[in-house]
């Protein structure tokens, strides 16, 4: 069976997040996709605003999140996936920032995907193509980042998923960070032969993708691409909407997705996990 998960904000609270996690499991979800990302904000992140919730030490975000993992175990619900809070690199910010949301923000979300036994935490490339000319210089600065928590990752079994990203240009949305399947492939079979451990994985999100082609048929043909170059590897679908206009759009898809995803499973595909 597909294991399904959703995100935990707006739907998870800090108050009581046992009562969050109960309701997703009566809606039939057996897995979370638990948003890390929501407690240091994209938006803040890119106007240098950062809050004092990652100055905690490891021990005191492990105190703080007790309650979910108790909540979430309680439910029935297994924390299945992760957003670390994005992006770990600015090009505009200052070195402080910079060096604060790499030596910080980073190790301590993957000290916190450990506590709460999650496999997969989901990171986002650095959008770095036009700062430094190229898309092969962007991918070197964002593999530095995963070299700095690779280790950790082997050492705790935890899989780290890039992800295809957009990016703005003159005012449109065209392909970032992550959207070149056979790139991508690639470099998740050179790095996880350097660590000898399944440390890299591909969360592919179907919301960006439509963003960037806007046609369905274009979105599914783009997933078969990614599933047939990632056979091997560890990927996520991420079924994300980002308007109300799209959800009938992504339901289809969906749709489509779990279809393929189930004659793989009858092939040995097991890797395959579904993220609304």
């Amino acid at each position: 069976m597909l294991p399904l998960s959703v995100q935990t904000k707006n739907v998870v609270y800090d108050t009581y997040p046992e009562e969050g996690f109960v309701m997703l499991a009566q809606a039939g979800f057996s897995c979370a996709d638990f948003s890390l990302n929501d407690y240091l904000k994209n938006t803040n992140i890119y106007q240098s605003e950062l809050n004092m919730f990652f100055d905690r030490s490891v021990q005191e975000l492990e105190a703080f999140f007790a309650p979910h993992k108790k909540g979430a175990q309680a439910a029935g619900i297994q924390i299945q996936q992760m957003h670390m809070p994005y992006p770990v690199y600015v090009p505009t910010g200052s070195r402080e920032l910079n060096d604060y949301l790499w030596q910080e923000v980073g190790p301590k979300s993957m000290a916190l995907c450990a506590y709460l036994e999650c496999p997969y935490i989901v990171i986002h490339g650095f959008k770095l193509a036009r700062f430094l000319g190229s898309e092969e210089k962007e991918w070197a600065q964002t593999e530095k980042f995963i070299d700095s928590i690779a280790p950790y990752a082997k050492e705790t079994g935890i899989t780290i998923c890039i992800e295809n990203l957009y990016d703005g240009v003159g005012g449109h949305l065209v392909e970032g960070p992550c959207c070149d399947a056979e790139k991508a492939a690639e470099r998740i079979d050179r790095i996880n032969e350097k660590y000898r451990a399944e440390v890299l994985g591909f969360c592919f999100d179907t919301g960006t993708d439509l963003q960037i082609s806007c046609k369905v048929l274009m979105v599914i043909f783009s997933y078969l691409i990614f599933l047939y170059l990632l056979w091997d590897n560890e990927i996520i679908t991420y079924c994300q909407t980002h308007s109300a206009k799209q959800i009938l759009t992504i339901s289809l898809i969906l749709i489509v997705v779990i279809l393929i995803a189930s004659c793989l499973l009858t092939l040995g595909t097991t890797n395959t996990e579904y993220n609304l």
